[in-house]
């Protein structure tokens, strides 16, 4: 697993806390600011070089997410309410 966060102490505090509590687990950090397409393309390529495939990916930055889940969910009870009564 990876623990990227664009705060590289805080990463690698972060996977090192993982590693202590589930030692049979592989966890390390890497820089990466999700603004940045190539810092993303290196956090997946970094993953794939790694472990030979990406399986799971999660970005949790809410604060720059947080306008786009309200209007997609805005948008899903709108398809859903008309689904239901057509």
């Amino acid at each position: 697993m990876f623990i990227s966060d664009i705060n590289e102490p805080a990463a690698q505090k972060a996977a090192e806390y993982i590693t202590k509590q589930y030692p049979s687990s592989e966890c390390q950090s890497i820089k990466c600011d999700v603004s940045s397409e190539s810092d993303i393309k290196a956090l997946v390529e970094g993953a794939v070089a790694k472990w030979g495939r990406l399986d799971v990916m999660v970005c949790p930055t809410l604060p720059m997410w947080r306008r786009v889940l309200m209007i997609v969910q805005q948008r899903w009870y709108h398809a859903r309410t008309v689904c239901l009564t057509c």
